[in-house]
């Protein structure tokens, strides 16, 4: 059985066709595998943005508390600072009395002395 010159041809152009869609094939599975690169690229990105967003975070709430801290402390030293001044004023004013004392008793005294 031989088989006639259009139908050669005919295979011939349809061969032709099937290898060009398989060319076509293959520049669409090298696109998907380069889109697919480039999304799990994507996911890496995200996951290192991630990944430092949750460490930024801990960070501020780190310093969120150490300004707390701060913050407790100096009103802590505030209010000692203000003690020490009332403390101080009320020491110069008992010394001021003492003084006072003082010069009343040595005054009483004179009265005694013998010349």
């Amino acid at each position: 059985m031989e088989i006639s010159a259009e139908a050669r041809e005919c295979f011939k152009v349809e061969f032709q066709r099937v290898g060009t869609t398989v060319k076509y094939f293959d520049s669409i599975k090298e696109l998907v595998n380069r889109i697919n690169d480039l999304a799990e690229a994507g996911k890496l990105s995200i996951e290192a943005v991630n990944k430092h967003q949750d460490e930024l975070s801990s960070a501020i709430t780190e310093i969120a508390a150490i300004t707390e801290e701060n913050s407790a402390a100096t009103e802590e030293i505030s209010a000692t600072i203000e003690q020490e001044a009332n403390d101080n004023s009320l020491m110069s004013n008992l010394s001021e009395i003492l003084y006072q004392k003082a010069l009343e008793l040595k005054n009483s005294m004179e009265r005694f002395k013998f010349n």
